[in-house]
């Protein structure tokens, strides 16, 4: 089952997002909430993760706590 988490995008990165993914919001410092579809909660980590700090999810809840979690491992 697919599922859809927003997450927010540092304004440094927000460039290269835009052209891959549903931008939901634009925020006046230049970051993004966008929308990213998964299908598990550990691909979702590891895109984030990916992301360096510069991507953070919003919600789902599970799926925050989820990278927060890998995180502090």
């Amino acid at each position: 089952d697919a599922r859809v988490a927003r997450v927010w995008v540092s304004p440094e990165r927000a460039r290269w997002v835009r052209e891959e993914r549903t931008v939901v919001e634009e925020l006046a410092d230049g970051a993004l909430v966008i929308e990213m579809p998964f299908a598990g909660t550990s691909w979702l980590v590891r895109e984030v993760l990916k992301g360096a700090g510069d991507m953070v999810v919003l919600e789902p809840d599970d799926a925050r706590e989820a990278v927060l979690a890998a995180v502090s491992e």
